[in-house]
């Protein structure tokens, strides 16, 4: 990712560079493309062992973990809009704020499926944004496995922000 070029389409390897979450808080597996100036991106995540979600007598992770892969594909798209904007600044840190309006139609994802993520900035406000997710189960359907919104506010520093709320 030198000279601020980024690809369109990324592999874990280079996700990792853009994201602060690491081992198996790591959730995202490829970008397939990305639109900094309409803040879209498209990801997706292979349900595997190694996640930290992953319920073994289950075979698979509950779907209401769905909001934090789709969190950290928000991330993604705040480290490359950063990355094209020439900030050599490290990602900033997002809380999530709020998840609104989640349904999923299943209670687990299982093992071997893959995620396919469309997500895009609704509003921003300040260091505020709202993002409509939109998860599919499968990458041919044209229907919606969750659709979500997700409200985060990005901070220069979270652990200050924590011990100031304490």
């Amino acid at each position: 990712m030198a000279d601020n070029i980024l690809p369109q389409q990324m592999d874990r390897t280079m996700i990792e560079k853009l994201l602060p979450h690491k081992g198996k808080m790591f959730l995202q597996d490829r970008i397939t493309s990305y639109d900094p100036d309409n803040n879209i991106i498209t990801t997706e995540f292979d349900v595997k062992k190694d996640c930290i979600f992953y319920d073994k007598d289950a075979g698979g992770i509950p779907s209401w973990a769905a909001f934090e892969i789709m969190a950290q594909g928000i991330s993604a798209l705040a480290s490359i809009k950063r990355i094209l904007r020439n900030d050599t600044t490290p990602p900033k840190s997002g809380m999530v704020l709020s998840v609104t309006d989640f349904t999923a139609p299943v209670s687990l994802f299982k093992e071997g499926q893959t995620l396919y993520m469309n997500i895009s900035e609704d509003c921003c406000v300040g260091n505020v944004y709202k993002y409509l997710c939109i998860l599919y189960l499968d990458k041919e359907d044209s229907a919606p496995g969750i659709k979500t919104y997700i409200s985060v506010m990005e901070v220069d520093d979270i652990k200050g922000v924590l011990e100031n709320n304490e």
